[in-house]
């Protein structure tokens, strides 16, 4: 019995030595350790307990006090307004700040039997899962995806080239690494352009003049000639799709900065968004969107049956819009919200 006694004091000394070196310019009363290490023996499990006092000592940090100096007022302004700011600048998620809510209602809810003021304060909390959070869609947008584009045709010149592939031909990253300049193909008699896409969904698919200009472009400013790589790594070598995807995500920073998507777009979302756009253009089936895009007719229509809402809204390719029209778009966005202003 001494031993389990023992023991125990042990345990809540350690505790509170761990809360003491926690501390930012504020300093915790005996009654605020003796309050965090009674509802800590409340609480489950020791897993419970690390993630629930982390958030207690979470608001104690940004008031810079102690928990016996904040009033109910800044408790309901932290859950109310604080958690949900950060929520919106993505600095913690949906599901976290549902976590460090209950942590704040079961504290208070405890912290009030000695504190009579503090009890309803819990009920006045707003929980954050509810609050107006931006969305991400899961595949960019028309808009959206002009300006990732034009960001990374300004950033990276290999990222914008492997991102018109992805959005245009409905590329898979290994699909575009193992492409080669020979992959390119313009028919001599009628000037249709092709590219013959490498891998285990090797296909010859035809492409539109503008994509095939634009690659055009691109091999002329690289000095391209035979059977060399499209994209290159940093000592001329083949990229690896590990490196493209990397690089992908940090082209799009400049459009993060300025608010237009919330996270990086990785290459296979930019793929989807066009297999998207495949089945929502010109009656599309299944079939002849797998063939092209070289998936299974099972997982095109799978894709098919998804709601289409985040797809990207713009004509397919049978109807001819051109890749200056994309990159254009986002500018005459951009127009109408100054005149709208």
């Amino acid at each position: 019995m001494e031993e389990s006694q023992t023991s125990s004091k042990k345990r809540r000394r350690n505790s509170a030595e761990k809360l003491l070196a926690k501390q930012k310019d504020y300093t915790f009363s005996s009654e605020d350790l003796l309050t965090l290490d009674h509802w800590e023996q409340t609480l489950k499990n020791q897993r419970t307990r690390s993630t629930y006092i982390g958030a207690i000592l979470l608001v104690c940090d940004y008031y810079r006090k102690p928990i016996h100096e904040i009033t109910p007022e800044e408790w309901v302004l932290y859950v109310n307004s604080v958690m949900p700011d950060q929520i919106v600048k993505r600095e913690i998620s949906v599901s976290t700040s549902r976590i460090r809510y209950y942590a704040i209602i079961g504290f208070l809810d405890f912290y009030s039997m000695n504190h009579p003021s503090y009890a309803e304060t819990s009920d006045q909390f707003l929980n954050p899962a509810h609050a107006p959070t931006p969305k991400v869609n899961k595949y960019p947008t028309a808009v959206q995806m002009a300006s990732i584009l034009q960001a990374m045709k300004k950033t990276d010149i290999q990222v914008y080239v492997a991102a018109l592939l992805a959005y245009e031909c409905a590329l898979a990253p290994s699909e575009i690494i193992e492409l080669q300049t020979s992959s390119f193909i313009r028919n001599g008699e009628d000037g249709t352009c092709m590219l013959s896409v490498p891998g285990k969904a090797k296909r010859l698919i035809v492409i539109r003049e503008d994509l095939m200009e634009e690659i055009e472009h691109f091999f002329s400013m690289g000095g391209y000639y035979g059977d060399d790589w499209l994209l290159h790594n940093k000592y001329g070598g083949q990229m690896r799709a590990s490196v493209l995807q990397r690089a992908c995500r940090k082209a799009q920073q400049e459009v993060i900065n300025a608010g237009i998507i919330l996270e990086p777009y990785s290459l296979i979302s930019i793929r989807s968004a066009a297999i998207h756009r495949f089945l929502m253009s010109d009656g599309a089936k299944g079939t002849s969107t797998a063939q092209y895009a070289g998936i299974s007719e099972a997982y095109a229509l799978q894709m098919q049956s998804v709601g289409l809402a985040s797809a990207v809204q713009l004509p397919g390719t049978k109807r001819g819009y051109t890749i200056s029209d994309l990159l254009d778009s986002s500018n005459e966005e951009s127009s109408k919200k100054t005149q709208q202003k």
